[in-house]
């Protein structure tokens, strides 16, 4: 399943709130759709993925995110959570779920098969808020990651307009995984694969192993 990136620039609250909507809605259609028994696997391509609004992305991927911590934002040394409850995503105490689907729905979709092993694809151009969403997955004992290194710009940002309408945008954060750990330089894949086919036959080993 590919996680293409959620971008809503220049647009209203409301606008972006009902992209997001869409956004996810369509992702977890595509989910249900999909799960079958007879599934030997999931792929999550999140290659190419150069960020935008990680709550969508992540949001869109509740089946497969364990109860409890995904992450944390740090920023001057405080630690703000990023968790899953109920079938909800919450960033410091915050139902991301609720903001973008309008009400308490829980996404907590129950896969016909929870055990099931799951490649994530990454490379050189998934940044951001991409690697965001990888670093939310990480909290699956099921993932493996597979492809290229991903480019390392795990940090948070903040937007700050001017007095002229610019925005001056600054690094203000830096993201971990649940384990508290970071990647600075980016992402380094369990199985690296060169090209596509090399791509292709380690997911294959992996899922037959």
């Amino acid at each position: 399943m590919k996680i293409n990136t959620f971008t809503a620039s220049r647009t209203s609250l409301k606008e972006t709130i009902s992209k997001a909507k869409i956004y996810i809605n369509k992702r977890i259609e595509a989910i249900t759709s999909q799960d079958q028994k007879s599934l030997k696997a999931w792929v999550i391509d999140l290659r190419n993925n150069s960020g935008g609004d990680m709550w969508p992305m992540i949001i869109s991927l509740t089946p497969f995110l364990k109860d409890g911590v995904l992450g944390y934002t740090i920023k001057n040394d405080k630690e703000n959570i990023w968790k899953k409850e109920n079938g909800l995503i919450y960033y410091k105490g915050i139902n991301k779920t609720k903001k973008y689907l309008g009400k308490d729905k829980s996404l907590d979709y129950n896969l016909k098969n929870k055990n099931l092993k799951i490649a994530v694809l990454v490379n050189e151009r998934t940044s951001s808020s991409g690697e965001a969403t990888a670093i939310a997955l990480m909290n699956n004992q099921n993932i493996k990651f597979f492809g290229t290194k991903s480019r390392g710009l795990t940090t948070n940002n903040t937007s700050i307009k001017m007095k002229n309408g610019d925005f001056l945008v600054l690094t203000t954060g830096i993201w971990k995984n649940f384990k508290r750990e970071e990647f600075k330089t980016g992402i380094i894949p369990d199985f690296e694969s060169a090209n596509e086919q090399e791509l292709k036959k380690n997911i294959e080993n992996w899922i037959n192993k």
